[in-house]
């Protein structure tokens, strides 16, 4: 036959080669579609292996020691920015090297497996925003529940240390100036009992020496009334930068028995990891029908 009068060869367009593609896909999904019951049993028995995988990963401890960072205050009551005023930050602090090393010294733990360990969060972001009262949790896990424990209370002593440095200054001042108030009105009623004693020994005394007695005595109770309630208002800023400014071990740490993996999880991956083991096999069934047949 001529070239020039041979018919032209039809070359598949686009939609055509979609169509076969479509047709393939279609024959693909009746296939795994037909072999449902290995479908359903890849899910089964992926499902069950997740489960023994995920009872097999053993038992682990986690130990949370509750932090309360403390409110520094300036002498007008407003608060100040000190490094407790991030809560955030805390988790830098606890997993510094420096602690990591001086807590893993203590309780016998590698520093590197400890730091792997170790983690912060804040608790009740909720409530700190209304109420700007921060609590961090200091939480480490390990294979030894005692270490684990005693870990978690040393770095949040740690932590407590390290953000309350301007706390722990304003209730070192103001110790100093109760001890020096109150060393003062000691001093002071040792002279009012003197006084009070020459008093009462004045009878033959001139009416002047008495009277000068009688004033004195005034004078000084007045000091030792002025005197009590400035002990009284110390007492109240050492009390308040204790109790409000400085952090705090709100709760120590005690270990507790979690589960080293999800069980939910293993189940989960495992029933997904059966289903398309399961498709494949629903795939290559008829062809290894076909080989074995011939």
């Amino acid at each position: 036959m001529n070239p020039e009068t041979e018919p032209l060869r039809r070359v598949p367009t686009a939609p055509e080669l979609d169509a076969e593609r479509e047709v393939d896909f279609g024959r693909y999904a009746r296939t795994i579609a037909g072999k449902w019951w290995l479908l359903l049993l890849g899910v089964v028995l992926g499902g069950v292996i997740g489960y023994l995988y995920g009872q097999t990963g053993g038992s682990t401890y986690q130990a949370q020691a509750t932090v309360y960072l403390g409110q520094p205050l300036s002498v007008q009551g407003t608060p100040v920015q000190t490094l407790s005023s991030d809560p955030t930050g805390v988790a830098t602090i606890a997993r510094s090297q420096v602690v990591v090393n001086e807590v893993a010294d203590q309780v016998g733990i590698p520093p590197a497996k400890l730091r792997r360990n170790v983690s912060a969060s804040v608790l009740g972001e909720r409530n700190r925003q209304t109420t700007n009262v921060a609590l961090v949790g200091i939480t480490v896990r390990g294979s030894d529940p005692d270490r684990v424990e005693q870990a978690a209370n040393l770095i949040a002593e740690r932590v407590v240390a390290s953000t309350s440095s301007y706390a722990d200054s304003k209730v070192e001042t103001f110790q100093q100036r109760l001890d020096a108030q109150q060393s003062e009105l000691a001093s002071l009623e040792d002279r009012i009992d003197e006084l009070t004693r020459r008093s009462e020994q004045s009878e033959g005394s001139s009416p002047t020496e008495q009277l000068l007695l009688t004033n004195l005595l005034q004078v000084l109770e007045q000091q030792r009334a002025d005197l009590t309630d400035r002990i009284f208002t110390t007492e109240q800023l050492l009390e308040s930068a204790e109790e409000v400014e400085r952090g705090k071990v709100v709760s120590p740490a005690a270990a507790t028995k979690v589960d080293a993996r999800s069980t939910r999880t293993s189940i989960v991956v495992g029933a997904f990891i059966g289903l398309i083991l399961a498709a494949l096999a629903a795939l290559l069934w008829a062809p290894a029908s076909r080989l074995r047949a011939s």
